[in-house]
């Protein structure tokens, strides 16, 4: 997430009618970097960013409970309206190789989806 951060930043400071969203996915939420940017960034660029922070471990009603499902991702996949999606993953290997293949699944062209894996 450090590395993509400042890019996340300039795409919704210089191109105002760009859409992002953030699925981010850990174990706690003691674990996730960067949240109180995030949900700055996401205060203050509410109609340009939509952050969904999935906790496998989690009480708190601002996070989603558990993993990131082939449901969930057709839902996501389905209401975006755009007609050119990019698909960024940023994550262990096992939760990313997962994405990856669901999107795949879904009919993402492996092109426009883009994996970092980072260290457990």
């Amino acid at each position: 997430m450090e590395w993509i951060f400042p890019i996340i930043k300039r795409k919704l400071s210089d191109e105002l009618h760009s859409h992002l969203t953030i699925v981010y996915s850990n174990h706690t939420e003691a674990d996730i970097w960067y949240k109180q940017e995030l949900e700055g960034l996401q205060k203050r660029f509410n109609q340009q960013l939509q952050v969904t922070f999935f906790v496998e471990n989690t009480t708190n009603p601002h996070f989603t409970q558990g993993e990131i499902t082939q449901t969930y991702l057709e839902a996501l996949i389905n209401q975006n309206i755009k007609p050119h999606l990019i698909f960024g993953i940023c994550a262990d290997e096992a939760v990313s190789d997962f994405v990856r293949d669901r999107l795949l699944f879904l009919g993402i062209p492996s092109r426009d989806i883009h994996q970092t894996n980072i260290p457990q």
